[in-house]
């Protein structure tokens, strides 16, 4: 039995570095795997038609931003799902990612200083391209006033030497076992726009999903939340071993606490694994 992991980050960050890190403590555990960057929704996309058995072994690694969007199909055109994915289970989440807007510029000192800006980001449909212009515009208010430009972590050193970047979206990690935080791209001197409580109120009125808040430093930012779900279909020996990988001892950067593991704003119970629900039960 050999599973698929489908990793959503690029190959080069630090993102796709920690889903390789969870591949490999489920190799130690006995469970064959692959981890493969696909993004999302691609990911989810390309097995949701499968059939069940061919679908059962291939487990997306999800976001906040996509996995309550999979289950019932919403989200903007352009980071859309191809049908609805009741049969798409949360076994647990695994970490939480701070995401914001990353400023060089000593004359930008709040949001509204981005109007007339350009901003580097992922490339649609990134699911950090999607909350980036959710918090821009949603959040913010500044549909339209900010120009974004598609970047990757390999763009922002010769931008930044260049004298063309001012702010980037991008995300804060935390990728060692201290629980320290590790930036995918070091900016130099780098520091966060805050993301108020009315801002985090206005996300969650308008968005398809519940997006979370984080503390970095003093500076609230959005907490984006990454997962592993399951199919239906996927052996529950799997879901039962992955909580127990978590949950067994030194979980390093990952969550291990039962609450931490079945901690997903805004989604319904149902759509957890019932290994996770069973978890819970017992803390």
């Amino acid at each position: 039995m050999k599973l698929t992991l489908y990793s959503p980050a690029p190959p080069i960050t630090r993102l796709h570095e920690l889903n390789v890190m969870f591949g490999k403590r489920l190799a130690e555990a006995g469970i064959d795997n692959e981890v493969v960057a696909v993004p999302l929704p691609d990911s989810i996309n390309r097995l949701c038609d499968l059939p069940g058995e061919e679908r059962a072994l291939r487990l997306p690694i999800v976001t906040i931003a996509d996995l309550v969007p999979a289950i019932e199909q919403t989200g903007p055109d352009w980071h859309a799902y191809s049908r609805p994915c009741p049969d798409l289970k949360l076994v647990a989440s695994l970490y939480d990612v701070a995401l914001g807007i990353s400023i060089t510029s000593a004359l930008i000192d709040g949001p509204k200083d981005l109007a007339g800006q350009r901003v580097f980001a992922p490339a649609r449909p990134s699911s950090v391209r999607l909350l980036t212009e959710a918090l821009l515009s949603d959040g913010w208010g500044l549909e339209g006033e900010v120009e974004l430009v598609d970047s990757t972590p390999l763009d922002i050193g010769p931008a930044i030497g260049r004298g063309a970047l001012k702010a980037t979206s991008w995300n804060i990690t935390t990728l060692e076992n201290d629980g320290s935080t590790t930036p995918n791209v070091r900016l130099g001197n780098e520091r966060f726009l805050p993301v108020d409580q009315e801002t985090f109120a206005r996300l969650n009125e308008r968005l398809h999903f519940k997006i979370g808040s984080c503390d970095l430093a003093g500076t609230p930012l959005l907490a984006f939340r990454q997962g592993i779900a399951v199919w239906d279909d996927t052996p529950a020996q799997i879901a039962e071993t992955i909580l127990g990988i978590l949950t067994g001892g030194d979980a390093g950067p990952f969550f291990c606490d039962a609450g931490d593991l079945a901690e997903w704003p805004g989604l319904p119970d149902e759509n957890r694994h019932p290994a996770l629900r069973s978890l819970v039960g017992k803390g």
